[in-house]
């Protein structure tokens, strides 16, 4: 890039001074996390780094984000901390690095910059980060959330799964544990959802001219909405409810349930996130190839799979799911009258799940209807032509600074 007519790069201190606090930064962070063991946050920079490669064209830094990856591989190896391997490690670990040292890449080409220039490298650099940032503050918040909300109410959420006549976790889980293949798979896609969100967002990058929802800002409004549903039915999830039980003893629906005291576990079962997430996912795929859909969907059938088959998840969570990721998809796409009526059902279901309200085990038709009734008010308004892009009308979305 060629610096404007009046326009001057920083001097060099302060460019090295900058670029070596925020590579010390990077540093401290893979090794406190661990980023070996931290799976979540891995395949979080693991995805950033597809970011990089499609929104910064310059292939001399992409080749040195490959060198200062292989130098960070060493300090971790170095410094002996942890890895605890997990399915699709061994290809997310070291995408991870190569996303970090994109990071510093850009933070290095930003501080050489004059101020117009750098301004458009600190929005990729923002580009970035987006993903690892949410998901960072996300596991901080959740950890918050143990320690402020003693008690959950998986006991409801258990319950109402029952009326289905079976558990469906229990059932799902003894599949998951029994076949090792399908294990595989489903912990694949499970674990790799972070990295999928990274790409949804690197083909809007490419492609926000063609009037599509801001996918970053989707991603943003999910994290945000999760976390305060949360506390409205804060609950695990039925592998930290019934212990060693599951998935092969169910359970028996009773009062003693209530008393069953859940602890250090995360309360980010209802609603389940990870689907609401795959969803918007799903949603953002459709205007484009007939194989990102097909894999999106395959994403979404596996991963829900593996919520249950793990036990992290209850039905009910999933089915919560659907109406909160429409109503997120709806407010990027500038339609908030619909949007504030599908929050309404998810707050009124989290409620009636709390106190209780949804709970007629003698009348399970009724629990049917609602669960039915939650997804045909979820299906009409994403069955709308204008739900996957912004009404011709209305201005495209604005670009998100670094700072937002």
């Amino acid at each position: 890039m060629q610096s404007a007519p009046g326009s001057s790069a920083p001097p060099l201190l302060h460019r090295a001074f900058i670029t070596t606090v925020f590579a010390g930064s990077l540093i401290a962070l893979i090794l406190a996390l661990p980023l070996g063991a931290a799976g979540y946050i891995t395949e979080a920079f693991a995805g950033s780094s597809l970011i990089f490669l499609v929104t910064w064209r310059r292939r001399a830094d992409w080749m040195a984000a490959a060198a200062i990856a292989v130098l960070l591989g060493g300090i971790y190896a170095l410094s002996r901390a942890a890895v605890t391997p997990w399915t699709g490690w061994e290809i997310a670990f070291p995408a991870s690095l190569y996303g970090v040292a994109a990071l510093l890449v850009l933070v290095y080409r930003a501080t050489g910059m004059p101020p117009a220039e750098s301004r458009k490298t600190l929005e990729i650099l923002g580009n970035t980060a987006l993903i690892p940032g949410l998901c960072l503050v996300s596991i901080v918040a959740v950890w918050l959330d143990m320690r402020f909300t003693p008690r959950t109410w998986d006991w409801s959420l258990y319950t109402f799964d029952h009326s289905f006549g079976v558990e469906p976790s229990f059932f799902l889980g003894r599949i998951y544990w029994q076949h090792s293949t399908l294990r595989f798979l489903a912990g694949l896609f499970y674990s790799s959802l972070p990295v999928n969100m990274c790409l949804i967002c690197a083909i809007w990058l490419r492609r926000r001219r063609l009037g599509a929802p801001d996918a970053r800002l989707a991603f943003v409004i999910m994290g945000v909405l999760g976390f305060l549903l949360y506390q409205l039915c804060p609950a695990a999830g039925p592998l930290y409810l019934t212990g060693r039980a599951f998935p092969y003893h169910e359970l028996p629906v009773s009062g003693t349930l209530q008393n069953i005291v859940i602890s250090g576990a995360p309360r980010n079962a209802m609603p389940s996130l990870h689907i609401a997430s795959c969803l918007l996912i799903v949603y953002n795929s459709w205007r484009h190839s007939l194989l990102l859909r097909i894999y999106t969907l395959v994403c979404l059938v596996l991963t829900a799979f593996a919520t249950l088959g793990t036990g992290e998840h209850y039905l009910v969570d999933l089915i919560v799911a659907v109406p909160l990721s429409v109503a997120v998809q709806l407010v990027c796409s500038k339609r908030m009258v619909p949007a504030a009526a599908l929050l309404a059902l998810v707050a009124a279901w989290l409620l009636a799940l709390r106190t209780g309200a949804a709970l007629q085990p003698d009348e399970p038709w009724h629990m049917w209807s609602a669960v039915a009734a939650t997804l045909v008010a979820s299906a009409i308004p994403a069955l709308r032509p204008d739900f996957v892009r912004i009404q011709p009308d209305l201005p495209a979305p604005a670009v998100l600074s670094p700072g937002a």
